[in-house]
């Protein structure tokens, strides 16, 4: 039996109950861009899971420090080797004029 408050599998998604009115429960999602989804679906199509909703979406806030350190070194080394590449210039490269051209140009 699903109650409110409780985790379900909804096809292939996890999903939270928040709330069971008549045969339908009111669920939330998080879809892969982190935007909150809902929907209105059928009790029977619901499979209970018995976890908690802690471990499976953890706080951001929550990461321990060595992650947030280490996520803040990985991306200082990322940004300061971005900013060592040569880059090409923008100078138009002009060739040796040929020499019955450069006759023309002088006149």
């Amino acid at each position: 039996m699903i109650k409110a408050g409780g985790m379900a599998r909804l096809g292939g998604r996890l999903v939270k109950v928040c709330s069971i009115t008549n045969y339908f429960a009111e669920c939330i999602w998080f879809d892969h861009a982190g935007r909150i989804h809902s929907a209105s679906v059928d009790v029977e199509t619901l499979e209970p899971i018995w976890v908690t909703p802690r471990t499976l979406w953890p706080e951001v806030n929550q990461l321990p420090d060595w992650v947030a350190e280490q996520r803040e070194i990985k991306a200082k080394e990322k940004r300061r080797a971005k900013h060592r590449k040569p880059k090409p210039s923008l100078r138009i490269k002009r060739a040796g004029l040929a020499p019955g051209l450069a006759k023309e140009l002088q006149v």
